[in-house]
C-alpha cells in the first residue's frame, strides 16, 4: 500500500525517503555514542536537536496538508480543520520544547563551570 501511494505522490515519496535517511543517520550517531562514549555531550545534543527539528518540520508540513485539504474540500468537514489545528499545535510544542531544552542545557552547564 505504501509503495502504491508513494508511486502516485511525489511529495509522499520525498517524505518517505527523507524520514528513512534521517532515522538511519540518527541511528549511526547513537551507535557512535554507544561505542566511543559521549565526551562533552555533543552527540546527544545533536541527536536531540536533529530529531526535534525534523519532527517539527514534518508536523508543520502535515498540518499544511490538512489545511489545504480543508480549504479545497466542498464539504468543509470540521474534523479535518481540527486535525490541522491539533497538528500545528503539536509542531509548535515540539519546537518550543526543543528550544527550551537545548537552551537550558547550555545555561546549566555555564553555571556549573
Amino acid at each position: 500500500m505504501s509503495k502504491e501511494i508513494r508511486g502516485k505522490s511525489r511529495f509522499s515519496n520525498i517524505m518517505h525517503w527523507s524520514v528513512i535517511i534521517t532515522q538511519f543517520s540518527l541511528f549511526a550517531i547513537l551507535l557512535v555514542m554507544l561505542i566511543f562514549g559521549n565526551p562533552g555531550h555533543y552527540f546527544s545534543r545533536t541527536v536531540f536537536a536533529v530529531s526535534s527539528i525534523f519532527a517539527t518540520i514534518i508536523m508543520g508540513i502535515i498540518s499544511f496538508k490538512f489545511f489545504s485539504w480543508y480549504k479545497a474540500s466542498n464539504y468543509k468537514t470540521p474534523i479535518v480543520l481540527f486535525y490541522a489545528i491539533a497538528d500545528l499545535t503539536l509542531a509548535f510544542s515540539i519546537g518550543g520544547d526543543a528550544g527550551t531544552k537545548l537552551l537550558m542545557v547550555n545555561v546549566i552547564q555555564e553555571k556549573q563551570i
